[in-house]
């Protein structure tokens, strides 16, 4: 038994190293993947002062912040939705 068990330690053991070294050469790729985009440069536009007023008084009465974290919230959750429902799905047809 203890020939087993050390097959099976040194089993574990590569198949660890596997995973890490894959893990490592998908971050390389990632790395290189990003490094290949461009820089981003925001675009820089000025707004009159009497504009921004404005703004302030309309984002007092329909709150923008909030409105965008809401709807970040539906999307979300209908996407986390979908994804769930796919993914028991496939888990019901391989079991």
């Amino acid at each position: 038994m203890d020939i087993i068990s050390d097959i099976v330690s040194i089993l574990k053991d590569w198949i660890i190293w596997f995973c890490n070294q894959v893990i490592e050469a998908v971050g390389v790729l990632i790395g290189l993947a990003v490094a290949a985009l461009p820089t981003w440069e925001p675009i820089s536009f000025s707004v009159p002062a009497d504009t921004m007023n404005v703004l302030g008084y309309l984002n007092w009465f329909f709150p923008v912040s909030y409105a965008v974290s809401m709807i970040s919230l539906v999307v979300f959750s209908v996407l986390a939705y979908f994804t769930v429902g796919t993914l028991t799905r496939w888990a019901k047809v391989t079991n």
